[in-house]
């Protein structure tokens, strides 16, 4: 890779999401998009209701083209053995 001075990249991505359902999840799927690019990514761990979460993922470095990303839940996993999917037309 040939870096260029004065030329900044962005490597990855920091969701920040809150559970609003009333049961605990154990697995959370996000896409994202930006500039173009989509990346879909699940996180296990638990959290519980009314809790919040924050991820950080590292990607392959890109040229910053400013803060126009885009974010979204497209399924999660509960600990009762249900899940939930965002409807087609969000994916």
């Amino acid at each position: 890779m040939l870096l260029q001075p004065g030329i900044s990249r962005t490597n990855g991505v920091t969701v920040t999401f809150l559970n609003s359902s009333s049961k605990t999840a154990t697995a959370v799927t996000i896409s994202g998009t930006y500039h173009g690019k989509s990346v879909t990514d699940t996180v296990k761990g638990k959290v519980g209701p009314g809790e919040s979460a924050q991820i950080t993922r590292a990607y392959t470095p890109v040229v910053y083209q400013g803060p126009d990303a885009s974010c979204h839940v497209v399924h999660v996993d509960f600990a009762d053995g249900t899940s939930w999917s965002a409807p087609a037309a969000m994916k």
